[in-house]
């Protein structure tokens, strides 16, 4: 028997992506902030317990987007975000951010709209060389079903080595 048959069909809804400008306008004034209010959204996804200390904080002639703790680790951890697709420029934005704080290890986060393989590639290429780094590639999406509230929808795409046995 269908749902149609069954009478079912309409108490089923259908995901919808929405656009990511349509919650965030812009990613400075709009995502950063929500990020900085919701950082068990990006948490969750990630497996940390995450509590952001700086927003929009300089290294340098650079600004990092959000710069935070893993508490249940003590890692220092650095977020890149855009609501665009990845590019060269924040992958290399990430790498001097990490660079810039002098540390010898921490986690390194880059949230965008989708990433291309050969970035993908890069982000695990960087894992096996041995430093105390760590890398996440985590693509953002909104989702919604019929007319309600969309909702984000965090996935991951590149992690460090045996993490998802975490």
């Amino acid at each position: 028997m269908s749902l149609a048959e069954s009478g079912m069909e309409s108490s089923i809804g259908r995901l919808e992506k929405v656009s990511l400008r349509e919650l965030w306008p812009h990613e400075v004034r709009h995502f950063t902030p929500w990020l900085w209010a919701n950082p068990g959204e990006l948490g969750r996804v990630l497996r940390m317990d995450l509590e952001w200390t700086d927003s929009e904080y300089p290294i340098g002639r650079y600004v990092a987007d959000l710069i935070g703790t893993d508490r249940s680790t003590g890692d220092m951890v650095i977020v890149e975000n855009q609501l665009d697709p990845g590019d060269h420029g924040h992958l290399g934005q990430l790498v001097t951010y990490m660079a810039g704080t002098r540390r010898a290890t921490g986690v390194g986060v880059w949230i965008a709209k989708s990433f291309s393989s050969e970035h993908i590639d890069a982000l695990n290429s960087l894992q096996g060389l041995g430093a105390g780094w760590r890398f996440f590639a985590v693509e953002l999406r909104a989702l919604r079903i019929g007319q309600s509230l969309p909702a984000p929808d965090f996935r991951v795409r590149a992690h460090p080595q045996g993490w998802d046995r975490r």
